[in-house]
C-alpha cells in the first residue's frame, strides 16, 4: 500500500487486495477455487477506483443462495448506491453485465443485462 497525503489537497493511497464471489444471502458449501484472484485499488480523496481479475473453473452453487457478488473489496461504500461496470466476463451461465455498490457494503453485486440479479 502506499499512500500520500494532502497531494493538491486530496489523500491518495493505492494497493492490492484478494477478491472473492461470495452469493450475497447463502455461502456455498464448498469455497471456488480460483485460477487467479488480484485486485488493485486506486482512492483519490473519497473516491476508489478497484480493477478485479477473477477466473475459476470449479464454482459448485450447492447451498449457496442470493445474488453472486466479488467481495473483499478495501473499502465499504458510505454513499446509497454506485455503479460498477464490468469491462470483461467469459464463461458465465449469464455474463454480468455491471454491478453495484450499496452503501455500507465492501461487495459489487453482479447484474444481468435488463437489471435481473446475476444468481
Amino acid at each position: 500500500m502506499t499512500i500520500l497525503s494532502k497531494v493538491f489537497g486530496l489523500r491518495y493511497e493505492q494497493g492490492e487486495f484478494t477478491p472473492t464471489y461470495v452469493p450475497v444471502t447463502t455461502n456455498f458449501d464448498t469455497d471456488p477455487t480460483y485460477d487467479q484472484q488480484d485486485g488493485d485499488y486506486v482512492r483519490i480523496g473519497n473516491q476508489v477506483f478497484v480493477t478485479v481479475r477473477i477466473r475459476t473453473d470449479n464454482v459448485d452453487a450447492t447451498g449457496a443462495a442470493g445474488q453472486i457478488s466479488v467481495s473483499g473489496l478495501p473499502y465499504a461504500a458510505i454513499a446509497a448506491y454506485h455503479a460498477a461496470p464490468v469491462g470483461f466476463a467469459g464463461t458465465f451461465g449469464t455474463d454480468p453485465e455491471y454491478g453495484t455498490v450499496i452503501s455500507g457494503e465492501s461487495r459489487i453485486r453482479l447484474y444481468k443485462a435488463g437489471g435481473s440479479q446475476l444468481a
